[in-house]
């Protein structure tokens, strides 16, 4: 996976991101769709509603305490973007350390889409989890242009 070769990648993801926190927090699903790679089966139920709105107040409520400066890796090529934090300490989840993730897909034309958030995490002594495949040999086995890391958080 390449790094990203100037800050430029990394800050479009960036205001993706935060256009996407600002429109969950006001439950404007067409918004959202518009920002977002693809929308959870819950958000597509207009039966769940209120389920969905309920994720976007965790988007909203996870997403809003982050930090640009803390995403110091950036990776990107023309379809996919992957910003991750470094390992930290977070005593909400005990002695263990966590990772933030955040992927996103390309449009055609370079606009990133959001498409998920993760959380990796690590235990105390133990070598950090591959939450994302950073070995450019390895990140796309089947050879279609997706990250195999990516790729995994297609809905199907």
């Amino acid at each position: 996976m390449p790094l990203a070769q100037s800050s430029s990648v990394g800050t479009l993801a960036w205001d993706t991101w935060e256009q996407y926190l600002e429109v969950a927090k006001a439950h404007d699903l067409p918004k959202v769709k518009s920002l977002s790679h693809q929308l959870s089966p819950t958000c597509q139920d207009p039966v769940r509603e209120a389920e969905c709105f309920n994720l976007m107040d965790s988007v909203y409520g996870f997403g809003s305490t982050f930090k640009e400066s803390d995403f110091t890796q950036v990776f990107a090529d023309e379809k996919q973007i992957v910003m991750m934090t470094e390992y930290a300490e977070n005593p909400e989840v005990g002695q263990q350390a966590v990772q933030i993730v955040l992927f996103f897909t390309r449009d055609p034309d370079g606009t990133p889409k959001v498409l998920s958030m993760r959380f990796c995490f690590k235990e105390p002594g133990t070598a950090p989890s591959n939450c994302v495949e950073t070995d450019p040999k390895s990140r796309d086995l089947d050879n279609n242009g997706w990250w195999d890391s990516v790729e995994a958080l297609f809905y199907r």
